[in-house]
């Protein structure tokens, strides 16, 4: 049976009562009950449909003090799925920044899986598909300045301009936010064996991939230790200008054309080791596509 202080702190959470949700925390209610399939995290998750009203004041400081309180970054949002249910991987799904952040800095762990998918292939996906197939030609490709929070009638309108268009600009900034808390694609995770086209891709895991996931330990330890110190070097120098800003003193100050000059030689230098039906591709964005704000290079 539910205590008293947590029927409160539901009926607070449901109500979206800031004020509510702290007198029953104060009183001792339990952040991580859940109530029927729901955690106190999940029942949050469902009070406000809209994505624009998470990032309202009372939702942001709902979820801030129940984590505050002690409710579980990585709690399941509901208890009858075989796979957790997440809140950074709902909120990572529409790019909503300020939530994100919020459950990164309560140690959410942004490399869980929730079907098969981390946090940042949630996010990328629904931003690949915003950019692909919601927005006109002249915005994509493009890094967007912070458009304002649409009104409830923009919102109203999810295939409309302004709506696409701020919803593109935040996944760009949340791509950031969970990049820089090290965040990884499920494929990242996953060591394969080398049987198709091998990337050099700096922003990757390691640096090196391919497209199924990353070099398994039989290819290091084939190409030698000196090898793998340099890739591995090269890939920690390199400034990603999707994380840092395209603006970032880091970014301007960065040279990309010796880091594709060195991606280059590191291809030449791995070519001995691998079999000659494997090709090796590798992709740098230069000093002009940064200039002009292009997420595509040139």
């Amino acid at each position: 049976m539910q205590s008293q202080v947590t029927q409160q702190l539901v009926a607070a959470i449901k109500a979206q009562s800031l004020d509510g949700v702290r007198l029953a925390l104060n009183a001792g209610a339990n952040p991580n009950a859940y109530v029927g399939a729901d955690s106190m995290l999940g029942l949050h998750s469902d009070a406000e449909w809209e994505i624009t009203d998470r990032y309202s004041e009372t939702w942001l400081g709902i979820l801030r003090a129940l984590l505050e309180s002690g409710a579980n970054p990585n709690q399941s949002l509901v208890s009858h799925r075989g796979e957790p249910e997440l809140m950074l991987h709902a909120l990572s799904q529409f790019g909503v920044v300020p939530g994100i952040r919020l459950m990164l800095e309560f140690g959410a762990d942004p490399n869980l899986l929730q079907d098969s998918d981390t946090a940042l292939d949630i996010q990328s996906f629904d931003q690949c598909f915003t950019e692909t197939c919601q927005l006109p030609d002249e915005y994509k490709g493009r890094v967007l300045p912070e458009y304002p929070l649409p009104t409830t009638n923009e919102c109203d309108e999810h295939d409309g301009l302004v709506y696409q268009r701020w919803l593109m600009s935040q996944h760009q900034r949340a791509h950031a936010v969970l990049r820089k808390a090290g965040a990884l694609h499920a494929w990242e995770l996953k060591e394969v064996p080398l049987n198709e086209t091998l990337c050099l891709y700096p922003d990757t895991a390691g640096g090196l991939f391919t497209q199924r996931g990353r070099p398994d330990a039989a290819f290091h330890a084939r190409i030698g230790g000196t090898l793998r110190v340099r890739i591995a070097k090269w890939a920690a120098c390199y400034i990603d200008p999707d994380v840092a800003g395209y603006d970032s003193p880091e970014v301007r100050r960065f040279d990309y054309a010796a880091a594709l000059r060195e991606a280059q030689a590191i291809g030449e230098a791995l070519a001995p080791f691998i079999a000659d039906n494997v090709k090796i591709a590798t992709y740098m964005p230069t000093r002009d596509s940064i200039a002009a704000g292009c997420t595509r290079g040139d």
